[in-house]
């Protein structure tokens, strides 16, 4: 009873205490030694990281609950009382999630978990729209039934934990929880922390790799969200709808079809989080569908959000730029991808500290883009990079080592050296093949690589058999119009010139070039022009597509592609259509 016979000043100037058990010297002490133990390479720089953000968390949570009070206790003050209680409840929201990072974080921690923690928390949900009228009082309120709000404010607790463990990857965790949560939620019969829950759990199944599963429950999450008038989560739900379908169904038209009407849910939802991540979304299903100024659009309005929202040294700023590098790549726009992945490379670096997984990602794209100009040394000193990065992080034997493994031997090829570059694609495929079994389409990527250097090599019955192996495996498993289906085309085509075939290469080259992006066009052009002429087919055709591949090759600065594509017009200037 003494401390409300104190000064108000008093009882508001004590508001760090509301954080006792959830960040204070105990927890962050916990929580530091938890994950430096795990002895992961990059724990330290992560553990580093994890404290200074949720130290200025905590912090800015304290002023602003401080200053709460104090406006509370002035009479006549400009902000209405309702505003106050919403004021409120937001940050007594943000603390129970904030209670469900730290204690995942300072229980135990393991080396995947120490990957996703600076993610996770730079995920915390802003603070700043605590204070925003409007977009507290466009929040759902709470049910009106004292005994449904206390339900629903206890199982609130568990949803936020939920996100927490979606938010660390902890998918195995998430699913576990959500047999239990779900039926408890439903039963409160509140529609709005059913559809977030409905939510939650649909992207547990997409990091669980059962992307039907996560169409279905997105679609679900859509329809009780709409039932309980809540347009945040309808609006993110739509939007991963359209992302779940271009990028992980691989139907990117069709995701193109539900673009409107999930931009008509993020307008209603009027919040820069979901617009961002819906230009995002947005972006990747231009690109993939060859609409790349459109998709540049859409990353670059994505980017200005996510720098509007959360700053610019946030881990989706750099996620952002890593798009705009590929979607340059693809467009042939070597220099400014080499700029943005450049630019997310150091933002990562910094804000996830040297040895961060995601680090080695932008090294492996970045050699990529230098493969691409021509600056072989120096890609494949990038690659190498990567690789020992992935090595020493993920350990030996992980499909994003593999992935890195094939990367440089694309360098090695490109580099005349078809031997070292047979090797390692031989290491890709057993790593492949042991990691995710024959069924995957990287296993097929992997044989039409080998392929592809025995070309190189002058083993042709061993290439054929390569490519046809592929070609059958991706009839099972991939649409007609997959790009993936470039390789072994391609392969196919170059194979059939190298034996004299020309006639034989042509159809292959044909649909290869149907598939092809603007940056891989020139490794189609030049040898269809080759099998167009050799086998006497439009020959005014040949020298035009001869002529984009070596106007291409120039631009990005390949000056070997180039000259053997000029020496090879020079010997055929002589034809007039």
């Amino acid at each position: 009873l003494w401390v409300w016979a104190r000064p108000q000043e008093q009882v508001c100037g004590r508001m760090e205490l509301r954080l006792s058990g959830v960040w204070d010297a105990a927890v962050r002490a916990r929580l530091e030694q938890g994950l430096v133990a795990t002895g992961a390479p990059y724990a330290r720089a992560t553990a580093e990281r994890v404290v200074q953000g949720l130290e200025a968390y905590a912090g800015a949570w304290v002023r602003q609950r401080t200053a709460l009070c104090l406006s509370a206790s002035q009479e006549g003050h400009p902000k209405k009382s309702g505003l106050l209680v919403l004021e409120e409840a937001c940050l007594e929201r943000r603390r129970g999630q904030l209670r469900a990072l730290t204690e995942l974080l300072s229980q135990s921690p393991d080396t995947p978990l120490v990957s996703k923690a600076v993610e996770a928390v730079q995920a915390l949900p802003p603070l700043e729209y605590c204070e925003d009228a409007k977009a507290l009082t466009a929040a759902v309120p709470p049910p009106e039934d004292p005994v449904v709000r206390g339900k629903v404010e206890a199982l609130q607790q568990q949803v936020d934990s939920l996100r927490v463990l979606l938010d660390t990857h902890r998918v195995q965790e998430g699913l576990a929880l959500a047999d239990s949560l779900l039926p408890q939620v439903k039963a409160a019969g509140h529609a709005p922390l059913e559809a977030q829950t409905l939510y939650l759990v649909a992207w547990m199944r997409e990091g669980a790799g059962d992307y039907r599963a996560t169409v279905e429950g997105l679609r679900e999450s859509m329809e009780v969200a709409a039932r309980g008038r809540d347009s945040y989560t309808l609006a993110q739900a739509s939007n991963s709808l359209v992302w779940v379908t271009g990028n992980r169904l691989r139907r990117p038209h069709d995701a193109l079809q539900m673009v409107p009407m999930a931009q008509s849910m993020v307008e209603l939802a009027d919040d820069d989080r979901i617009r961002a991540f819906a230009s995002n979304s947005e972006g990747t299903i231009l690109m993939a569908v060859g609409k790349h100024e459109q998709a540049r659009q859409a990353f670059e309005h994505a980017l200005a959000l996510r720098k509007k929202v959360w700053g610019p040294e946030h881990w989706e700023v750099a996620s952002t730029l890593h798009n705009l590098g590929l979607l340059f790549q693809s467009m042939g726009r070597v220099d400014e991808a080499l700029e943005a992945h450049t630019l997310s490379l150091e933002l990562r670096k910094k804000v996830l500290g040297p040895e961060h997984p995601r680090v080695a990602e932008s090294l492996r794209d970045l050699g990529t883009t230098l493969q691409e100009m021509g600056r072989f040394e120096e890609a494949l000193e990038a690659q190498a990079r990567a690789l020992a990065l992935k090595q020493k992080v993920l350990g030996s034997e992980h499909p994003s080592v593999a992935d890195s493994i094939g990367a440089r031997g694309h360098v090695l090829r490109d580099m005349g050296r078809a031997e070292e570059a047979l090797e390692a694609y031989a290491r890709a495929l057993e790593l492949n093949l042991k990691l995710l079994g024959p069924e995957s389409p990287l296993v097929a990527w992997a044989l039409t690589d080998q392929g592809e250097a025995l070309v190189e090599l002058g083993r042709h019955a061993e290439a054929r058999e390569k490519f046809t192996r592929a070609m059958a495996f991706q009839d099972k498993v991939l649409a007609p119009d997959d790009l993936g289906r470039l390789w072994p085309l391609l392969g196919m085509g170059r194979l059939s010139l190298a034996e004299g075939k020309p006639a034989e290469a042509v159809p292959f080259l044909e649909g290869a070039l149907k598939l092809t992006l603007i940056n891989e066009r020139a490794r189609v052009q030049f040898p269809l022009a080759r099998a167009i002429w050799d086998s006497h087919g439009d020959r005014a055709r040949a020298i035009e597509l001869a002529t984009q591949a070596r106007d291409y090759w120039s631009g990005v600065d390949r000056k070997a592609d180039a000259e053997r594509a000029s020496q090879w017009l020079k010997q055929h200037a002589t034809f007039r259509p």
